[in-house]
């Protein structure tokens, strides 16, 4: 959301799979509850496969 480049993200699939999500808030402590689907549309995110097989 908050990155200096455009870096193509990924969320793994799982993700939706909840109702809600805890991610890195960007400083040493600090974490966000937010929908897999809210993160993905800020952070211009697609939710794939990300399991080793």
């Amino acid at each position: 959301m908050g990155m200096k480049k455009p870096f193509k993200t990924a969320i793994d699939e799982s993700a939706v799979k909840h109702d809600t999500i805890i991610v890195s808030g960007g400083k040493v402590g600090l974490q966000i509850e937010v929908r897999p689907h809210d993160l993905a549309e800020l952070a211009g995110a697609d939710f794939v496969n990300l399991k080793k097989s």
